[in-house]
């Protein structure tokens, strides 16, 4: 070192420097010489360096900063932003330049790996030692072998992480487990008479032996140990509502207990298990059902038997219960309405098509078609009791029981009226009745399109029905289902209506056909006669009419008067505005088509 440099100009040198090394700095010859003195120097060093940084961070903090911007100029600013910059770089440089005191690091680090070393040692010896002693230690020494237990277990969650012999290993596994198959039925034993301080016992230890979640398991074989009993032992006694009830009682006798020993909900979890235990006990469960269905004396009295219980049960749930019981009690309803909706789906079927198969006109009065209403009439009265019956025995989801039935009795009763021709819509038939009048022809014909109104409006009122049946009940139409396959209905309506519109014209229009053609006949015998020799006789003779040309052009004007007066008869009625609306409809869709 230069004479002429003071050891506080060196050391202030030295500590400036980026790869400045604070061993060499401390082993110069002047801080050995006078290591009292070249403390203080440091230590005002520091002090001074202190002093610095915190002028600096003043200086730079953001309050003060954004303050004293505000009264500056840009010139300024430029020149602050300069001064920033420069100020980072020397943060960044001290940064860069300060050295953690490696001899301290070291010593931490080696004092750590020292106490490691130690640990696994003693679990070493522990282990070695204790199951040793396992392997001679009397069976009947409960207490004993739980403590060596333990201690094996600690010396395990040490030594599994570094090295264990694999033997050793399985051995303490078959002895933990041995060891706590006893505290299995214990616990079924605990929960089933609500001990609660034995309860807490046997957990500890499986908690202190790493098997908590075999505890839990165990806790949740209550509810599936208690349902398998109780089918056992009931085997010849067995009813739909003492399931329910031994579900339900399982559930209150346990749930609460069980939630102060898991994490999760307590309720949920017993749900969980007493679910898996009726799908394991499902084929018991079906051979009631089955057994209520062939007593019964129709599928309509079981379904009404069952779900009375099913309703019963679910309202009690829902006021003594929670929503984790009540959804399982839902879902077990589900199942057991869809066992029976088959057979259900079948009896209605049977009842809506005896119901058409009815329909059967007068030959007298079949090209009236007024006849038919009455018959459509109890279609949609049948299906008004339907649902009434269907709401009382499958609850709020009971229109996907009866919605199939429906869409396939509406599938019948348009291939009956199409087949049978009953509303006389087939081109070769005849539908002018030449011996009724105008009003009367009129009259069929309308009644024919009301017929067909009839059947959409049907469609529609029992839907509305549906929606009004359920939103009583539950306040909600969500996931309803409806009768949405009626489009052949629609077909038909536009074929009614397109037939008797030509029909209602055909009135008019065939009797003036019929009159003309007598008169050309009787104008073309008279010239095979000979009878109208004379060319001034043909231009002076009219033709015969069967009535005079005034009666004749009369007749026809009271004959449309009469039409336009039926029809407008008909303008409020709500069948035939369906009816004409749709076609309508139909028709300009084929237009735009």
């Amino acid at each position: 070192m230069p004479s002429n440099v003071s050891l506080k100009e060196e050391l202030d040198l030295r500590l400036h420097e980026k790869t400045c090394d604070e061993l060499h700095v401390l082993n110069l010859q002047q801080v050995v010489d006078s290591p009292t003195h070249s403390f203080q120097i440091i230590n005002d060093l520091q002090m001074h360096y202190k002093e610095v940084f915190a002028k600096d961070r003043t200086d730079l903090s953001l309050i003060l900063t954004l303050g004293k911007a505000n009264q500056l100029g840009p010139p300024a600013l430029d020149a602050l932003k300069k001064g920033l910059q420069d100020h980072l770089r020397m943060l960044k440089q001290t940064e860069t330049n300060t050295k953690q005191p490696n001899a301290v690091l070291e010593h931490d680090a080696a004092k750590r790996r020292a106490d490691k070393l130690a640990e696994i040692l003693r679990s070493k010896l522990i282990w070695d030692n204790t199951h040793d002693e396992l392997q001679i230690l009397d069976a009947s020494d409960i207490s004993i072998r739980y403590q060596k237990l333990v201690s094996l277990q600690q010396s395990c969650d040490i030594l599994k992480m570094y090295s264990l012999d694999k033997s050793q290993l399985e051995t303490f596994e078959k002895i933990r487990e041995e060891f706590l198959a006893w505290y299995s039925p214990a616990t079924i034993l605990a929960l089933d008479s609500n001990d609660i301080k034995q309860l807490e016992n046997i957990r500890e230890k499986y908690s202190s032996l790493d098997r908590i979640q075999v505890f839990e398991s165990n806790l949740g074989g209550y509810p599936k140990s208690k349902l398998k009993s109780f089918f056992e032992s009931k085997k010849d006694e067995l009813s739909l509502w003492n399931i329910l009830d031994e579900i339900f009682t399982i559930w209150k006798r346990c749930h609460k207990t069980i939630d102060s020993f898991i994490a999760e909900n307590g309720s949920e979890f017993v749900c969980k298990n007493l679910k898996e235990a009726i799908e394991s006990n499902w084929q018991t469960i079906l051979s009631v059902i089955t057994t209520i269905i062939s007593n019964a004396e129709s599928p309509f009295i079981a379904a009404k038997s069952i779900g009375k219980i099913l309703y019963d049960y679910t309202a009690m749930i829902e006021e003594e219960g929670d929503s984790f019981i009540l959804f399982l009690f839902s879902e077990l309803a589900k199942s057991i309405y869809f066992i029976i909706s088959e057979d259900y789906g079948k009896h209605v079927t049977s009842i809506l098509l005896c119901t058409i198969n009815k329909i059967m006109p007068d030959k007298s009065s079949r090209h009236q078609h007024n006849w038919l209403m009455p018959y459509l009439e109890d279609i949609q009265s049948c299906m008004y009791d339907i649902v009434n019956e269907a709401r009382s025995t499958f609850g709020t989801n009971f229109s996907r029981h009866i919605i199939p039935s429906f869409e396939l009795a509406i599938r019948e009763i348009n291939s009956f009226l199409q087949n049978q021709d009953i509303l006389n819509i087939q081109t070769n038939s005849v539908d002018i009745r030449k011996r009724k009048s105008v009003q009367e022809n009129t009259e069929d014909k309308l009644s024919a399109i009301c017929s067909a109104g009839y059947l959409l409006n049907m469609v529609k009122d029992v839907n509305d029905y549906i929606i009004q049946v359920t939103s009583e009940s539950l306040g909600s139409t969500e996931n309803l289902m409806l009768i949405t396959k009626y489009s052949i209905l629609e077909t038909l309506t536009v074929k009614v209506v397109e037939r008797k519109i030509e029909s209602i014209a055909n009135t008019i229009i065939y009797p003036m056909e019929d009159e003309m053609q007598k008169m050309w006949q009787k104008h073309a015998e008279e010239l095979v006669d000979g009878s109208s020799n004379s060319k001034d006789d043909l231009s002076t003779s009219l033709p015969s009419f069967s009535v005079s040309p005034q009666n004749y052009v009369t007749g026809i004007g009271h004959g449309l008067l009469s039409q336009m007066n039926t029809i407008s008869a008909y303008g409020n009625d709500r069948n035939f505005i369906t009816a004409i609306s749709c076609a309508a409809s139909n028709g300009k869709k084929s237009f735009n088509g």
